[in-house]
This record gives C-alpha cells, structure tokens and sequence, in this order.
C-alpha cells in the first residue's frame, strides 16, 4: 500500500500547477471574540501563526500557480461572492480546516459552500464531516457494521433511552462534537454509579452539548493516518502515542485537554510493538469505507492487547503540521513533508 501511494503521487502531482489554492484556517492570533466552553478554549483547535506558517510553507512546495490565504469563513465566502465571475475562470483548489463557533456542523460550513459554488474542496464531503463529528452517531454506525468499539452511552439531560453504564464500571467522558481533547479533563475519567449523573449533567450543561460515557480500554494509544482516494484505501502506519518518551503504554492514562494544548505527548511507530495486530490495517479500511471519508483521514484506537483494540474516534481532517501522527507516519515511510500536502490537495481533484 505505500509502494503504491508513492505511484500515486508520482502520476498525479503535475496536475497540481494549474491550480490556485484557497486556503482557510483559524489561527489564534487572529481569532475574534468567541463563544467558548466553562474551562476550555474553542481556540485550541485553531493553528498558532507558527503552525499557520508551517501549513502555507507545506502547500508553498507543490508548485501551485498561485496561493491565496484567508483566516476567517467570513472573509472567505465574501470574497467568493464578490468576486464570482473571475473566480469561474480560475482554477482553483480549497483547502479549509476552519471551524468557528462551538457545537455541531461547525466544520462542515466552507465544503458546504464550495459545493454549493461547484469549487473542488479538500477532503471528505459536508455530510461525512459533520457525521464524523458526532461522536455517538460515529460509534453506532460501527458498532452495527460489528467492527470494534468500546460500549457507548449518551447523556443529554437523561440517558438515552434509559440505558447507562454499569456500577462501578469505568468510563471516559467525552463531549460528543469536539476534537483536540476539549471538554477532557483529569475528572473525565471515572467508575460509575448513580452519584456520577450530578457531575455527567453539569458538563452536559457547561459543553452545551450531549455527553458520551464510554468504555475505557486501559493500554496503548494509537492514531492511523489513512489516504482515501475514489478508487483506492491507502493505510499508512499505526503511530502509537504516550506520554513519555520512555516509555509507550499510556497504561490507565489518556490524552487530555492540558497534553493537546501544550503539546505534551510523544509518537513512535506502533507496528514494531508486540501487540500490534495487521487486522488493524482492514479495520481501518472498512471504517473509512463505511463511513464515506476521502482524503487524508485518520482513524484511533485503544489498544489493551493483540487481540484486543478498538476505535475510539475518527478524523476526517487531522492537523498534519510537525507535531502530529500525520507528519510522523509520512517520515517513517520516507516520504515528504510536502507529499503530505499533495495528498491532501489531490483528493480535490478527483472527478474535476
């Protein structure tokens, strides 16, 4: 599979010299006044200007024809508007990782609206991005399909048709639309009981959203970039997560906000580990087929041993800057930095 993802980039990446890029992001610095969560900052999840920097020098090495930069959606869709009939004579790719606001569908804004304006966009489509948000949706639709995932419960005020964890049973609790750890926290892992609804309801209350209790699977902390084109599924490599760099279980620990946020996490290939399973590889090629992603996507696990892992999440559009599993994954299999860019660009192009 890698073998063939670096033929694929030697056929298509010329096509790219034709195109202008739109790209669209978040940063901190020129965030306006938002809306956040009681503890946790919205803003986590936008690029600091380095990170900004690193992501315009990335797309600057595909030899585009030209590179254009907006930093809100706002400014982004009035230019389109404004400027309609020269952009139909453009050529032109959208990159966006753009998520203002807080809450549900936030990320599907920008592919919603270059659909509606026929402009070819990066990565997977409205629809996908925003199931993939959806933490409990994403794990049901799994679970039927039996592909393995820890036991989920919702809390939205009430548990979902009554049913919750067990007594004494151990759970992570998660807010169901939100990415880099936000609403995780020290407290987020607990043993449940009836007493345990008091503190699930508040920050049920304090996200504004549905809270997820689910299983937590004690051991390793996997992330799975994967590339997803319209005819073919390439996994890339299993880079596992710790929270030292020496050592790779995370044990009974887990990624929470204060790790994300300060960057306080290492990688290392898990395929050299002893529990890795190959299974792993057709997991994740029947969760992204599955689920209808494209592009550059990633899929995670816990995995407790050989035999024994799960998907505890899924990514339609992972950070791919220096300190990421991305970026990681790329250099073991000694491609580029800007292949990862070319990859994220190409899958724009399919059917244009």
């Amino acid at each position: 599979m890698q073998t063939s993802l670096f033929n694929y980039l030697d056929v298509n990446r010329e096509k790219l010299k034709a195109y202008t890029l739109f790209i669209v992001c978040n940063t901190k610095s020129a965030a306006k006044k938002h809306k956040n969560y009681e503890g946790f900052d919205v803003a986590t999840e936008y690029l600091s200007d380095i990170e900004f920097e690193e992501v315009i020098s990335l797309f600057s090495q595909c030899n585009l024809n030209n590179i254009e930069i907006f930093q809100s959606e706002i400014s982004f869709i009035n230019y389109i508007l404004n400027n309609e009939d020269e952009i139909r004579n453009k050529k032109l790719i959208v990159y966006s990782s753009a998520q203002t606001g807080t809450g549900a569908g936030r990320k599907s804004l920008i592919p919603a609206f270059c659909k509606l304006e026929e402009i070819p966009y990066t990565g997977s489509n409205p629809y996908v991005v925003s199931l993939c948000r959806q933490k409990y949706h994403t794990n049901k639709l799994l679970e039927n399909a039996k592909l393995p995932v820890p036991n989920t419960w919702l809390y939205d005020g009430e548990w979902l048709f009554g049913h919750k964890p067990l007594h004494n049973q151990e759970v992570l609790l998660k807010p169901i639309y939100e990415s880099a750890s936000i609403g995780i926290d020290s407290g987020s892992l607990i043993r449940y009981s009836d007493e345990s609804d008091k503190d699930i309801h508040i920050r049920n209350i304090n996200m504004q959203q549905p809270i997820i209790a689910q299983q937590f699977v004690e051991g390793y902390e996997v992330e799975f970039p994967v590339y997803v084109t319209s005819n073919n599924i390439y996994p890339i490599l299993p880079i596992g997560l710790s929270l030292s760099p020496d050592e790779t279980c995370m044990g009974r620990n887990f990624l929470n906000y204060e790790a994300i946020y300060f960057d306080k996490y290492y990688f290392y290939n898990f395929e050299s580990n002893l529990n890795y399973n190959k299974e792993m590889v057709n997991v994740v090629t029947e969760t992204v087929k599955l689920l209808g992603m494209k592009g550059l996507c990633r899929v995670d696990f816990r995995v407790k041993s050989k035999n024994d892992f799960y998907i505890t999440d899924v990514s339609t559009n992972p950070h791919f800057i220096t300190h990421s599993s991305i970026n990681h994954a790329f250099k073991l299999i000694n491609l580029s930095e800007s292949a990862i860019a070319e990859c994220i660009l190409l899958s724009a192009l399919e059917g244009v």
